[in-house]
This record gives C-alpha cells, sequence and structure tokens, in this order.
C-alpha cells in the first residue's frame, strides 16, 4: 500500500522502503528505520501516536489569524456549477472572541469579480450562515440564522454570535464540520440548497432571495478569503481542515459519515464515495495544501499550518 498525505501505513500492511519513502516524504530511510523516525521525517515531533491514528489520521490544520491571510489559486476543472449538482464539505473552528465576518470558501472566475462568484459565508450582523450562487451581480442564495437553529448549531445568542464564547456544537477539540449540497434540479434557491451542521442540516431558513442564475465555470477558488478581491480585509480569525467538493449531492447518510462522530479523517474515508471529488488537506510536509487530484492550485499567503497534536506551527 501507499500511505496518503500525512499518513503511515497500519500495523497489518505490508510494506516496502519504497513505500516508508513516500510516507515520509524523505529518502533518507533505512533498514532499521523506526516509526518514530518517520513521523519525525514529516515535520511533526512527540511521541504519543499509535497505529491506528495513522489509518485516515488528520494530522495537520491551516490558521488563519483574519490580518489578510488567505489561500488561493487556479482552479482547473471545467464544471458548470450552476447547471450541475454539487456538494462542498469542511471543518472549522472559529477563534474569534468577537463576532466578524468570514468567508470560508469562494469560487470565482479566473479574474475575480464580484458579479460572478460561490461561496459560503458568515454574516456578523445577521448571525447567518449564507450560501449564494451568485451570477451576473444576481443572488441566488439561502440563509439561515444559526440562533433560530439553536438545536441544530448549539448558538443561542445572537449578539455574542459564532464566537469564541459560544462554538455551538462542535466536536472534543472544538471543530465544527459544515457541509452544503446544490441540486441544480431545482428553481429555487430555497429548494436548491442544503447547509448541514455537524451531521444534522439546518432547516430554519432566514431568506432564500432568487433573482436569477446563469452558467458559470469557476477558474479560481479561495479559502478564508473574498475571492472577488484576494487578498482582502474580509477574513476572519478561523482555522479551517479537509475542505471536500464533490461534483453530485451528498445524501444524509454519507454527510453522517463523513462527520464520523466528530472524528476529522483525510482522504481515505472518500473511497466508497463513487462520485467525482477533491480534498485539500495539510497534513503532507512537503505539499502545504495538497490537493488530491491537482484540480486546485493553490498558494497561502500569511496564514500558517498548525499540527493537530500539540499546536505546534508547521512550514
Amino acid at each position: 500500500m501507499a500511505a496518503l498525505p500525512g499518513q503511515l501505513p497500519g500495523p497489518s500492511d505490508q510494506i516496502t522502503l519504497d513505500e516508508i519513502t513516500d510516507a515520509s516524504n524523505t529518502i533518507n530511510v533505512t533498514s532499521n528505520m523506526s516509526l518514530l523516525d518517520a513521523y519525525s521525517n514529516l515535520g511533526y515531533s512527540g511521541t504519543n501516536f499509535s497505529f491506528d491514528d495513522w489509518r485516515g489520521a488528520n494530522t495537520g490544520f491551516y490558521r488563519n489569524d483574519g490580518v489578510n491571510d488567505y489561500i488561493g489559486g487556479s482552479w482547473g476543472r471545467s464544471y458548470d456549477m450552476r447547471s450541475n449538482d454539487w456538494s462542498i464539505v469542511c471543518w472549522l473552528r472559529v477563534n474569534q472572541s468577537t463576532k466578524a465576518n468570514a468567508i470560508f470558501w469562494s469560487f470565482s472566475a479566473s479574474t475575480p469579480t464580484s458579479a460572478n462568484r460561490i461561496y459560503l459565508q458568515y454574516n456578523a450582523n445577521f448571525n447567518r450562515l449564507i450560501v449564494n450562487l451568485r451570477t451576473n451581480s444576481q443572488n441566488f442564495l439561502r440563509a439561515y440564522a444559526l440562533h433560530d437553529n439553536s438545536s441544530v448549531t448549539g448558538i443561542t445568542n445572537s449578539s455574542t454570535g459564532w464566537t469564541t464564547g459560544q462554538r455551538g456544537n462542535v466536536n472534543g477539540e472544538n471543530w465544527t464540520m459544515i457541509t452544503v449540497t446544490y441540486d441544480a434540479s431545482q428553481s429555487t434557491s430555497a429548494a436548491a440548497f442544503k447547509i448541514y451542521w455537524n451531521a444534522s442540516e439546518i432547516t430554519n431558513q432566514a431568506a432564500a432571495p432568487n433573482q436569477g442564475r446563469t452558467s458559470f465555470n469557476p477558474g479560481a477558488m479561495y479559502l478564508m478569503d473574498l475571492a472577488d478581491q484576494a487578498p482582502g480585509s474580509n477574513n476572519a480569525d478561523f482555522d479551517i481542515d479537509e475542505w471536500k467538493y464533490f461534483e453530485g449531492i451528498l445524501p444524509s447518510t454519507t454527510v453522517s459519515n463523513l462527520y464520523n462522530s466528530g472524528v476529522i479523517r483525510n482522504n481515505s474515508n472518500l473511497s466508497t464515495i463513487t462520485l467525482t471529488q477533491t480534498q485539500v488537506s495539510f497534513d503532507s510536509y512537503d505539499d502545504r495544501a495538497a490537493d488530491t487530484t491537482g484540480y486546485w492550485s493553490p498558494t497561502i499567503t500569511g496564514g500558517s499550518r498548525v499540527l493537530h497534536d500539540d499546536g505546534t506551527a508547521l512550514n
């Protein structure tokens, strides 16, 4: 077997030295090399790991401190996101003590413009999650007030908003998985979009304007920044991990499987999903933002990669 980014083989796997080389991203491999040596060669430190940790292991994530940080680059996959189904998943952790606007992911034209883009936004003023397929300056969007969906989100106070003082329903490390699905066959935004918080759908919508939509094939994609004018000041203090893209609608059972009871996994848990897909992880030592299929050519600007295990900042 060949290790996935940031992973080492499990205890029952038959491996060769070449595969260990691939797993540890180093050519300095010897016959008596230990797993701890390979772990260190990934650029990480510490001894508290087991074989089980490496099956679907998630070792690093990206941290945005809200000061002109972002990840962006060209998007090479030709796919009309107005006329075809898609789903996007990512893990988020808020680190800001006062609420602020955030755009977690955003597709744009090759030359970014505010007239044509698709994005997932947290609107601080209204304490809402918003997904918008904006084409020709027309909004086709669905918005959800987090406090009006408190049984799912765990966020009850709109004044406090989505902050460190009110992270809502999270896993043991304060992460939330957000999933957006888009059904192109639906004529209204209320019917076309769904948003899930962890494994549960948010159902109480605040607004769903339907101004129209036209064909849109993105040429660029950004994480944690407004894609019409990167780098921009409209980004926030959030962590993001395991961004996943699918050309199809993920059913709720698959969303639940991806949530994995709150245990974040990397691309090893995508093998049973047959939709065209890609995933961006931050686990590989020599590839800071590793896109599994090469659709995206990203560059990290300003932000940092951080190790899940102990908070160590990586390259």
